[in-house]
């Protein structure tokens, strides 16, 4: 069952980036040195290695509709100050707006479509590190069903596909280890003092 889950989760990303604009090249760009990979729904783009933040500040891009992140089919984490998670999402387009550009997402936890959402809340997606803590979403197909857990390993596909493996305690507090995609795990943010 787990096994047809994955399948089914893998087969509804890809028809979701089919959806997003990908133009179906097939290409992929060589990865630089502080990258961990490339992708991008559209064009390829940098994830690099997280590192641990030093105050967890970040550029201003309000006025940059062009920040390499926030392109069209970037892969991003959603969250503001005063959040417990990083929400994976991917940018579906933007709005010009004065004083700032808004844009629109797709929550991949919550398979939502939100708009008009600040940049100041939308961050670059990187790859999570093993020993991550984190929240997965282990529910069968479209159900969601949000457990802690922590990220054990990871994988990046020649797509740019990300998966990790996850462990967590079940409804009978038994250790299971699973494979999720990027779009079912969400990793916890540091405690707010």
């Amino acid at each position: 069952m787990k096994v047809l889950r994955s399948v089914i989760d893998m087969l509804s990303y890809i028809a979701a980036a089919r959806n997003l604009g990908d133009d179906g090249s097939g290409s992929s760009a060589l990865i630089a040195p502080d990258c961990h990979a490339t992708f991008s729904y559209t064009n390829q783009t940098c994830i690099p290695r997280r590192q641990e933040p030093q105050g967890l500040t970040f550029p201003d891009t309000s006025n940059d509709a062009d920040s390499s992140h926030l392109q069209k089919g970037g892969m991003v984490e959603l969250y503001g100050d005063g959040s417990y998670f990083a929400t994976p999402a991917i940018i579906t387009g933007y709005n010009k707006e004065k004083p700032s550009t808004k844009y629109n997402l797709h929550n991949s936890i919550t398979n939502q479509h939100h708009s008009g959402v600040d940049p100041e809340f939308i961050h670059p997606y990187q790859v999570y590190e093993d020993g991550t803590e984190a929240a997965c979403n282990v529910g069968a197909l479209r159900k969601i069903y949000m457990t802690p857990c922590t990220i054990d390993s990871h994988f990046i596909k020649g797509s740019g596909l990300i998966s990790y493996q996850v462990s967590y305690l079940n409804d009978f507090d038994v250790q299971v280890q699973e494979y999720l995609p990027f779009a079912r795990v969400q990793r916890n943010l540091p405690a707010h003092p």
